[in-house]
């Protein structure tokens, strides 16, 4: 299949400020986001690439990808407006290595990636825009991350006081700051993506 074939087959999936993604830019993404997963990472983007299809992206599946992307851009200009989180050419270049040899491991990945048929340029673009926005999202993370009291941690043991049984809080406390702190800043980074896709105008045109 051509470049110009798999254009052809392609549809505009949302945009975000003046920039256009079409479902095979989303089914690119994808790919790659599969292909470079870190099971460590905090927050992975688990895609299922089997169910995506050029030919039904509005299925769930399809819309879910899409709006990955759209924020994953609204990331990436943010980034660049702030001049943060830059990556280096060197960084890409070790990420197009790691893609190439994930995709020949992968008899699915492989067969998905010769459909779209991406140029040079593409997946250049793709990974410096990938690679900055994950860089940003986790500084935002690690910036969002603020100390939580015993005060805190004790009011929440005592409002779950059932979870707990008769067991006493110091045996807990650890843990529950760290819970306590995870949804912190999972709901900090929320806000901040609801920030960006009102200031970017992000749109999903698969959900209409």
């Amino acid at each position: 299949m051509t470049p110009t074939h798999a254009a052809i087959i392609s549809s505009q999936a949302g945009r975000v400020q003046n920039n256009f993604v079409t479902t095979r830019q989303v089914l690119m993404s994808a790919i790659v986001e599969s292909a470079l997963a870190e099971k460590t990472s905090l927050s992975p983007n688990q895609v299922n690439v089997s169910s995506l299809d050029l030919n039904k992206p509005k299925s769930r599946e399809f819309i879910r990808q899409a709006t990955a992307v759209l924020i994953e851009w609204a990331v990436f200009i943010e980034a660049q407006a702030f001049s943060s989180a830059e990556v280096s050419p060197a960084q890409v270049k070790q990420a197009k290595r790691n893609l190439k040899a994930k995709i020949n491991a992968s008899q699915q990945l492989r067969s998905r990636w010769s459909q779209i048929q991406p140029t040079d340029k593409e997946i250049q673009s793709l990974l410096e825009r990938k690679l900055r926005a994950k860089k940003f999202i986790q500084f935002k993370i690690e910036s969002s991350s603020l100390p939580v009291t015993d005060k805190e941690a004790h009011d929440y043991f005592e409002s779950n006081r059932l979870q707990f049984e008769d067991l006493p809080f110091e045996k807990f406390k650890p843990k529950i700051k760290e819970l306590i702190s995870r949804q912190q800043v999972d709901r900090r980074i929320k806000d901040w993506f609801e920030l960006l896709h009102s200031k970017y105008k992000i749109h999903n045109d698969l959900v209409e």
